[in-house]
This record gives structure tokens, C-alpha cells and sequence, in this order.
């Protein structure tokens, strides 16, 4: 049975939301700003920083609110497992008839064809893709002014912690069989990356099992959704 989380309050800031500046259009779109409270994204990717109680009571909290979400999904959830499909052959007949139109010459007939979807076909497509392919999760997180480059950070580095075993990054070899030859720079930052995979290992450990169910049934719940849907 999964332990109540009392500490959920501690794990969401409603203070991450992105300023919206204006911009010339030629500049490239800022990334949303990480959540404050759980570590960076840029830490957690490059093993610099590692988890707090805070990050793993986040992630225990999205997937077992992902993991509830497919028992009881929403109308919305629902009209994307019906939807999506119908679109996806709107979309699937309008290229057929447009290399048709192409192929009789209809230059001007066959741009018309293209199908642009509306936003809401758009959202629905998306809700789609998150709960057959990508998880839940993404849109637990989502929810939670989670940037999707942090959450997928933050979910990878706790689940590696829980199923760690026998990885090292220190332990630098060849594919071909021969020896990497790591400047004195290299080896220290391989050593400071294995220091914190280590501590997140024994720091993961007493929820280790709960987290390998957690991601187990979440994975579970997506592929028996993902059947019915029959696609």
C-alpha cells in the first residue's frame, strides 16, 4: 500500500510563472522557468545536485496522481481516446486526397487538402499522445507549473536511483575494447558525478520499492489504455 504523502504543501510553489516579455521574431522562445522548491533541471541532468526529500515526495506525489488519473480519467481524457482517431483519419484522408489532386496536376486543389488542425484538436491530440505514449505523469506535472524538461529530469534521476545497481561513471571503457584515456579534469567530474549517483542510491533506498511499483503500474495502466484504443 502506498504511505500518505503529508508533505505535499512543501512541494508546490505557485511562484513559477514565466514573465512574458516581448520579443523581437526572430528570437528564440525562452525555456519556462524550473520550478522553485525542487532541484534545477540543469543539476539533475548533469548529476551535480542530488535529490532532497522535497524531489522524491514531488515525484511519489505526480505518480500516484498519474496512476489515479487512468482509474479515473476525465471527460476530457475520455473525448481524446474517442477523438484522436477520427482526427488522425481526417488527417490521413486529406494527405490521400492531396497526392491525388497532386498527381492530376490540381496544384492550387491539392494545398487546400492540407488539414490544419483546430486548438482543440491540437489539445486533444497532445492529451492523447501524454496518456498512450508519454504517461500521465507529463500532465500531473504539467499541472503542477512543472516545465516538462525539469519533470523529465526529475523522473529519470529518482527512477535510476531506484533501480541503480552496478552503473558507475568513473568506470570510463572503450566500446572497442580499449581504454579511454580521461584528463585529470574528466576523472574528477566522473568521480563527483558517481559521489551523487551513490548518495541518491541510499537516499532512494526506502522508497525504492515503492517507486518500482509506482512506475510498473503507471506503465501498466498506459499499455492496457493504449489497447483499447487500438492504436
Amino acid at each position: 500500500m502506498f504511505f500518505t504523502i503529508g508533505m505535499a504543501a512543501a512541494c508546490h510553489s505557485s511562484g513559477a510563472k514565466t514573465v512574458s516579455r516581448s520579443m523581437p521574431s526572430t528570437a528564440r522562445k525562452a525555456a519556462p522557468a524550473d520550478l522553485p522548491g525542487i532541484t534545477p533541471a540543469s543539476g539533475l541532468l548533469s548529476d551535480s545536485a542530488p535529490l532532497t526529500s522535497v524531489d522524491v515526495l514531488f515525484y511519489l506525489r505526480v505518480m500516484q496522481a498519474a496512476v489515479a488519473r487512468y482509474q479515473q480519467p476525465t471527460a476530457r481524457d475520455n473525448e481524446a481516446m474517442v477523438q484522436e482517431p477520427l482526427i488522425a483519419q481526417r488527417e490521413a484522408q486529406a494527405v490521400k486526397q492531396m497526392a491525388a489532386d497532386m498527381k492530376a496536376g490540381k496544384y492550387q486543389q491539392a494545398s487546400a487538402d492540407v488539414h490544419h488542425p483546430t486548438t482543440g484538436e491540437k489539445d486533444l491530440k497532445d492529451r492523447y499522445a501524454a496518456l498512450t505514449t508519454e504517461g500521465a505523469d507529463v500532465l500531473i506535472a504539467q499541472r503542477e507549473d512543472m516545465p516538462e524538461r525539469q519533470w523529465s529530469a526529475l523522473k529519470t534521476a529518482v527512477e535510476m536511483a531506484a533501480h541503480a545497481g552496478g552503473f558507475s561513471v568513473a568506470s570510463g571503457s572503450a566500446g572497442d575494447g580499449g581504454s579511454a584515456v580521461l584528463t585529470q579534469a574528466q576523472i574528477q567530474r566522473a568521480k563527483q558525478q558517481q559521489a551523487v549517483m551513490d548518495e541518491n542510491e541510499k537516499f532512494i533506498a526506502p522508497f525504492a520499492v515503492q517507486i518500482r511499483l509506482l512506475a510498473s503500474k503507471e506503465m501498466k495502466e498506459m499499455q492496457d489504455l493504449r489497447m483499447k484504443g487500438g492504436r
